[in-house]
């Protein structure tokens, strides 16, 4: 590599490597200040998500009890002849007959 020759080669005007020194501080400021907004903004979504799914859950029926296959297979003789008396056990053998096939087919054969 050959330097250039004096004629071509001048030293940088005064403050120009302060002035790109100054320039490059100001974009590193900027790009951090948009990672705090980006970061801020995810939190707070997180956050509003968080919530949302507090609020759904916490509005869910608790009240009717979960039935094993085995308990609900029990209750099927009671269930169709109508003399369940609590309408949460009823819902109960209605919600597990919907949502699992076997018992829903050990249903439809026997009953």
């Amino acid at each position: 590599m050959t330097m250039p020759s004096d004629e071509s080669w001048s030293e940088c005007p005064a403050g120009e490597l302060a002035e790109l020194q100054r320039s490059l501080k100001e974009q590193e400021r900027r790009i951090q200040g948009r990672r705090k907004i980006l970061i801020a903004a995810g939190s707070a979504t997180l956050g509003i998500a968080s919530v949302g799914v507090s609020i759904v859950l916490s509005r869910a029926d608790r009240s009717t009890a979960i039935l094993s296959c085995q308990e609900t297979v029990d209750l099927l003789p009671k269930y169709v002849a109508g003399t369940i008396t609590s309408g949460k056990t009823r819902k109960a053998v209605e919600m597990h007959l919907d949502h699992c096939q076997k018992c829903r087919e050990y249903f439809e054969e026997t009953y």
